[in-house]
């Protein structure tokens, strides 16, 4: 791994805290926190808050006590409350005895009530929340009108206002001041369930394709990498990687929530250095990081015993490098129970502290704008237009040009819902052999039936002419041989045993191939469907198969 470009040892001026200190890393020479900044130690890791935000200490009765007591935490500030991963062993059992105890006690049912709020939503919703019912009450008042109840004419009006001011998700707005409104213990009638419909209908009528992140291709990325190597942000704040991350990020089509919030521990990241395969743990949901995990596991682009060095092009590589240079800054050991508490992406100034989704979505725009200016291919894009599910897209769009199967995409990005088909369709949409993929799939049926047809025809041929051979002399026994013989040899060409990729100059076997179904949904045994792919296919007879590399799953 010692390809990579760029400085690997960290700086000297930066010092490396150990788990035990609690003052702060310095960069650059200028300290990133003095101790009057919010330092709270828990599990043996710091979390930092932002110098300019709000203190967070923890007092007496305070909803964060609760969180404590529950071991709920923040990896990174205002990010979800989850689990602590460090403390798994020490997590309470459910307890009837318990419950009845907090129920019958004034102080401890109080306590426990406080964190409710918290887990409502997650500190980003209700920041999303609050400035939308603030933009309603907003234009409620220069209309000289209360904000609430809800009423027909304040709902129109106020959808009316929105869309001419350009407004895309007026009605989402609405839906939070309906929320407020029934919170507020006012009454909602029929009349208002219908204007509620009609309001949804004039906020999304007409409003032509959503503005979507944009693409940043890893292709770019590692071009980039190859004229400039790895540089690393500058600001404190910002996450540790360079265009590193954004690589990770697209392999796995992550957001920028999940990106922040990986840790270091070998359960979370695992690396097989001789398979050359990495596998990440995987939130299955936004609304809870902390709950079921998926795992996703990608292989080294390269072949087994290949040591060319492939670059961001390769996912093993990619989170070999990112695990080196966190464990170098850190000392860490990646078995210990502490390592959940350590992030993978740690911040420039403190490699202990997980960072913001902000900081990362600036930095990769920051990566972008050295991109476009370096990497011609790259030039018309808009760094501007970087949001955090840019590597998600990326990585999507990525995969439907490679004609990954929807289905496979939507489970590497961990997709319930077909939100996840605008990508691919975007991806089909700018691919010159995508735009004629119907004609060219209506071609090969009408070719496969018109040869059927001309098939059953030789066969019906085969049939009459044996039954006059049986009449007649032994003479025309040779030619019946030949004629069997070429219609069997058509039949294997039509429904053959065996096929080559000429891509991969991979062999595959077609036992499970059902060809009595459409041709798009025949497939090999190892699950490819050669019929619909727009890779050449040729066909390869039994004696020919050691001439070829034999695919692992069809020959297993």
């Amino acid at each position: 791994m010692g390809a990579w470009k760029g400085a690997h040892q960290l700086e000297d001026q930066t010092r490396i805290l150990s788990l035990g200190q609690l003052g702060l890393p310095e960069a650059n020479g200028a300290p990133v926190a003095t101790a009057s900044d919010s330092v709270a130690v828990r599990s043996g890791w710091i979390v930092v808050e932002e110098a300019e935000g709000p203190s967070t200490a923890t007092t007496p009765g305070s909803a964060e006590q609760l969180l404590e007591t529950e071991r709920l935490i923040r990896r990174r500030p205002r990010g979800s409350l989850q689990p602590d991963s460090s403390n798994t062993e020490e997590r309470q059992r459910p307890s009837l005895k318990r419950a009845l105890e907090i129920a019958s006690d004034p102080t401890l049912s109080q306590r426990a009530r406080l964190g409710f709020d918290q887990l409502v939503y997650s500190a980003g919703s209700n920041d999303t929340k609050a400035s939308m019912f603030r933009t309603w009450q907003e234009v409620q008042e220069r209309s000289g009108l209360p904000a609430l109840p809800l009423t027909q004419s304040k709902c129109e009006t106020f959808v009316a206002v929105l869309r001419a001011a350009g407004y895309r998700s007026s009605f989402s707005y609405l839906l939070e001041a309906r929320q407020q409104h029934l919170r507020a213990g006012y009454p909602w009638s029929h009349q208002l369930d219908i204007v509620m419909k009609d309001c949804k209908r004039v906020a999304t009528r007409g409003l032509g394709p959503a503005k979507r992140s944009e693409e940043v291709r890893i292709e770019w990325w590692q071009k980039l990498f190859e004229l400039e190597g790895l540089k690393m942000a500058e600001k404190p704040l910002a996450p540790f990687g360079g265009i590193l991350l954004w690589a990770l990020g697209s392999h796995f089509l992550l957001r920028e929530g999940e990106l922040a919030m990986l840790d270091l521990h070998e359960n979370t990241i695992r690396l097989d250095e001789v398979a050359k395969t990495i596998t990440l743990s995987l939130s299955v949901s936004k609304s809870d990081p902390g709950g079921r995990t998926a795992r996703r596991t990608l292989r080294c682009c390269g072949a087994e015993d290949d040591t060319t060095f492939h670059g961001l092009l390769c996912p093993f590589e990619v989170g070999f490098e990112l695990v080196e240079r966190q464990k170098a800054r850190t000392k860490a050991d990646r078995s210990a129970t502490s390592a959940f508490s350590i992030p993978l992406v740690g911040q420039r100034g403190n490699p202990f502290a997980f960072t913001c989704k902000t900081e990362v979505v600036l930095a990769a725009q920051q990566d972008a704008e050295r991109l476009t200016r370096s990497v011609e291919e790259a030039s018309s894009v808009e760094p501007a237009k970087i949001t955090g599910h840019f590597m998600r897209r990326s990585g999507v769009k990525r995969l439907a040009r490679a004609n990954t199967p929807k289905e496979v995409i939507m489970k590497m990005a961990r997709h319930s819902s077909n939100a996840i088909e605008a990508y691919i369709e975007d991806a089909m949409e700018e691919s010159p052999d995508m735009a004629t993929i119907l004609t060219d799939h209506e071609q090969v049926q009408a070719a496969l039936n018109a040869f059927w047809k001309d098939l059953d025809e030789l066969k019906d041929q085969v049939k009459v002419t044996a039954e006059a051979a049986a009449e007649r002399p032994s003479s025309s026994k040779a030619a019946l041989e030949s004629l069997d013989t070429e219609v069997r040899r058509m039949w294997d060409n039509i429904r053959p045993a065996y096929i080559r990729n000429t891509t991969t100059n991979k062999v595959h076997s077609t036992q499970a191939c059902l060809f009595w179904e459409v041709p798009s949904a025949w497939a090999t045994k190892c699950g490819w469907k050669w019929a619909a792919s727009s890779k050449t296919v040729t066909y390869v007879s039994e004696d020919e198969l050691n001439q070829f590399p034999l695919c692992d799953k069809c020959f297993a």
